[in-house]
């Protein structure tokens, strides 16, 4: 008896931290999902949109063109979450440098705000793939 008490008392508190990570996760796939434009950290005259879609699919826009896209989830561990995203690069010029594909941490994500950093390039490898975005929701 005193056993299955002890498992009890376990398992319980155990299934409700798992619930509200879980949940959590699903929040923010939620939030990200809408239009989001680039704040340019450098001087650029282009205007370029990230846009998220129910369903993982992501729309990549500059000055109102459709440029790429790509597979997007949403992960999480128990403090941060992640954006994990495939298919952002042009195979056919061969030359990866421009490749946006991997993990990115949510550094931020409010209502009007997404801030992600890339953590690990598509591939795993964590050699120079350090990328850093700020965006504000598009109206």
């Amino acid at each position: 008896m005193k056993i299955g008490r002890s498992i009890i008392t376990y398992i319980i508190p155990l299934a409700l931290v798992f619930a509200f990570v879980a949940g959590c996760a699903d929040s923010k796939e939620r939030n990200i999902i809408g239009v989001w434009e680039m704040v340019p950290l450098t001087t650029l005259s282009d205007t370029t949109k990230w846009s998220f879609f129910d369903g993982g699919v992501l729309y990549i826009e500059i000055n109102n063109v459709i440029t790429d896209s790509a597979d997007y989830v949403v992960s999480s561990n128990v403090i941060e979450y992640f954006v994990d995203i495939e298919g952002l690069y042009n195979p056919d010029e061969n030359d990866y440098s421009n490749c946006k594909d991997g993990r990115y941490k949510i550094d931020q994500l409010k209502s009007d705000v997404l801030k992600l950093q890339r953590i690990s390039n598509g591939d795993g490898s964590t050699d120079a793939a350090f990328l850093y975005y700020e965006f504000i929701r598009s109206q």
